[in-house]
């Protein structure tokens, strides 16, 4: 039986919740990217994926040494943009696979997701500033507290969507005495973090964050209007190692995104071409991938991984033995704008947004069909026939 969204003391888990992952790189599996990868593409979840992914639209030159580092000869980010970046600290194929979150299923089904809108009728979902593990946040609660009574005015209810870690720390207590709505996509570690973070965001009507994070453009890519209320915030963290680490940057990278956020400094009730093609471009919307398309780089990965190779023209050289075609620019193609036309020839798609409407559709039609896989389990390898 599901638990429901708003027990958020159960959902949250605590310091002490350990990461389930069959992940060689244990970090793929944060927020559950990895095992939603893998349902995805219709892969067992036994299955170890042959590459580093980024758990984020990380922007601007913020890299975990981690990722570079693992013992896998690709890395996978979200978006195209991350590219120039780690091109310059690795030698490794860096292949943009899209946003995660878009491949999630809903963790309410379409029937659950109506009976609740009717029971909260308009409604307004706020994503505070959030610590984690290692850091704490602290920004004033109550003044934000009088801004969300004010923005809620014209909603009929207005739910606080609270990371784990600020559970734990109490401070739903605040938001409750307001009289908001406390809910929680759950721990970091929790493989249905991304399904229930996209089915808070199916209930909004509107969206609201006060700090920089990944929550804004993941609002966008669903089709909910963001308005981006900023507020002093500070963090507290054992070393500003730690802090560049955790806020991807601290303030010091603010910078890098400022313009980014400031599309989003007034409250609307649709999302703009503007926001749009921004988000679409650093959240990787523009670099999404279809099952097949997903597949095909686990299967590259994994051939690369038990050959040993690990520079990114063995990527390239690889894809052309096995499929016929130089992923490396074929997929390169694709990632100019999924849906204006075939990028190359085998991969089709057809993507479309309608935002006013608030819901993200992508419609994916036959892909890669000169190529198929077949996936065994009891050695963890793919075949693959051209």
């Amino acid at each position: 039986m599901k638990t429901p969204l708003h027990e958020i003391a159960t959902l949250a888990g605590s310091l002490e919740t350990e990461l389930k992952t069959a992940e060689i790189h244990k970090s793929n599996d944060f927020y559950g990217f990895a095992s939603v990868l893998k349902k995805y593409a219709g892969v067992p979840d036994t299955y170890q994926i042959k590459a580093a992914i980024e758990h984020g639209p990380l922007m601007g030159n913020c890299i975990w040494d981690n990722d570079i580092e693992a013992p896998l000869p690709a890395i996978f980010p979200m978006s195209r943009c991350r590219r120039m970046f780690l091109n310059k600290k690795t030698d490794k194929p860096v292949i943009p696979i899209g946003p995660v979150i878009t491949y999630a299923e809903g963790y309410l089904s379409m029937e659950e997701l109506r009976n609740e809108k009717q029971k909260l009728g308009r409604t307004l979902v706020a994503f505070p500033a959030h610590s984690t593990h290692w850091i704490d946040v602290a920004y004033d609660i109550e003044g934000y507290c009088n801004f969300l009574e004010e923005l809620g005015k014209s909603f009929d209810t207005v739910i606080v969507c609270l990371y784990w870690k600020d559970v734990l720390r109490r401070v739903a207590e605040h938001y409750r005495a307001r009289g908001f709505y406390c809910v929680t996509a759950g721990h970091i570690f929790d493989p249905l973090f991304m399904s229930r973070l996209r089915s808070i965001i199916a209930l909004a009507d509107l969206t609201t964050s006060n700090e920089i994070s990944s929550v804004l453009g993941y609002c966008v890519l669903l089709g909910k209007p963001h308005y981006y209320h900023e507020v002093h915030t500070t963090w507290h963290a054992p070393s500003q190692d730690i802090l560049i680490r955790d806020t991807c940057g601290g303030t010091g990278a603010r910078p890098f995104f400022r313009w980014i956020f400031d599309l989003f400094m007034e409250p609307m009730d649709v999302v703009t071409d503007r926001q749009r093609d921004v988000i679409s471009y650093y959240w990787g919307y523009y670099d999404s991938k279809t099952p097949k398309e997903i597949g095909l780089l686990f299967q590259l990965t994994e051939e690369m991984y038990r050959r040993k190779l690990s520079h990114r023209r063995d990527f390239s050289m690889l894809s052309l033995q096995k499929t016929g075609s130089d992923l490396s620019k074929c997929l390169k193609a694709v990632f100019q704008r999924r849906g204006t036309a075939d990028a190359c020839e085998g991969i089709n798609g057809k993507a479309s947004f309608q935002g006013q409407q608030g819901f993200f559709e992508k419609e994916q039609t036959q892909s890669l069909h000169h190529t198929s896989s077949h996936y065994d389990a009891t050695q963890q390898q793919f075949s693959v026939k051209v």
